[in-house]
């Protein structure tokens, strides 16, 4: 897997900075780390976590990566698999039914989102929540990164960005009146950031229309026999 200096490494290379005369290290890693924060946004990675149950308790703490609910299996391990559906716990059957999820989602730094389930547990059952994840940006230089090698380049893209508009911003700050660079610097930064966001959308049609979705409901246009 590619490790956060070698993706670095690389995009020093597209800066033509491979020595880092004019970015330094760190700072190429800050961005990637940046790139892949913003990427997760649009690409997100699928987790799984096991939630052990407490006796009658409905409410628990989600994962710190969370980002969004695609199953919520409970009890773990029957077969077939049992999901709970998505209702507000404000509605009046979420309590008075089995059945059912609900997440409160994490307002503030330092906070995490929380599960709500129907379901009056006991202590010896599990849930099984598969959710979207952002990718993994708390990085040191050997660590590798999660996004697939396919999608690197768009991490790179995003640096190139980063990089032009720390640029202008220097050259706002006591523009030369006697040459371009501050125009130049704004062009740059402008068609990289569009070149950034092409990128995402194509990556965006691309990918592939599988993957897990929700369970199944039925609705009034379903026969019941």
């Amino acid at each position: 897997m590619t490790t956060l200096a070698q993706i670095a490494d690389r995009a020093q290379r597209a800066l033509s900075d491979g020595l880092a005369g004019t970015w330094s290290q760190t700072d190429i890693e800050k961005w990637i780390c940046e790139a892949i924060l913003d990427y997760s946004t649009h690409f997100p990675r699928t987790e799984t976590e096991t939630i052990s149950c407490t006796a009658s308790t409905h409410a628990y703490d989600l994962a710190t990566d969370y980002i969004d609910t695609i199953l919520v299996e409970y009890p773990k391990d029957e077969d077939p698999p049992e999901y709970l559906a998505r209702l507000a716990r404000t509605h009046p059957s979420f309590w008075g039914n089995d059945g059912f999820y609900d997440i409160e989602p994490a307002r503030q730094a330092g906070t995490q989102a929380t599960l709500y389930i129907s379901d009056t547990p006991t202590a010896s059952e599990e849930i099984e929540h598969t959710y979207s994840a952002h990718h993994t940006v708390k990085l040191n230089s050997d660590s590798a990164i999660t996004v697939p090698e396919y999608h690197e380049p768009i991490l790179i893209l995003y640096v190139l960005w980063a990089a032009y508009t720390e640029r202008l911003s220097q050259e706002e700050q006591g523009p030369d009146t006697t040459i371009h660079l501050m125009e130049q610097y704004r062009t740059a930064a402008q068609t990289a950031w569009t070149h950034y966001q092409d990128a995402i959308t194509q990556a965006i049609k691309q990918q592939a229309r599988g993957g897990i979705t929700g369970p199944w409901r039925a609705d009034i246009h379903d026969p019941i026999y």
